[in-house]
């Protein structure tokens, strides 16, 4: 696994996104931060290709991570999406309940919860 696994990962909360960003590298996992939703879509524009995982916070303000899922499904039917929210009803809606590519986390979560579902995710 390792280098090969390029993880986008965004979060408005600046302490748990590097706290998770330390750890996946940690793993070997190369992983591009984001503190914002239209950041991270915009770097996605110039990498869909390399981009093996997304991993976000489900509520942010200015775009929501439910946004960004919607935005990325237009590219990419197939990339791996990693939803985090202390909220479980949120993969209840409509639009994410049939995608099979689509993952949650529950907040708060351990450290080896976050490892282990990017490894399954990434396979």
């Amino acid at each position: 696994m390792g280098s090969a696994v390029n993880v986008v990962i965004v979060d408005d909360d600046h302490s748990l996104l590097e706290l998770s960003t330390e750890l996946l590298e940690s793993e070997g996992f190369t992983v591009n931060p984001f503190l914002g939703a239209h950041e991270a879509f915009n770097y996605l524009q110039g990498h869909w290709a390399s981009v093996t995982l997304i991993i976000t916070d489900v509520r942010m303000p200015k775009m929501s991570g439910a946004e960004l899922v919607i935005k990325v499904r237009k590219n990419s039917r197939t990339l791996p999406l990693v939803l985090c929210s202390g909220d479980e009803s949120v993969m209840e809606e409509g639009y994410f309940k049939n995608d099979s590519n689509l993952h949650f986390l529950k907040k708060p979560y351990l450290p080896g919860e976050l490892i282990n579902l990017v490894k399954k995710v990434a396979n």
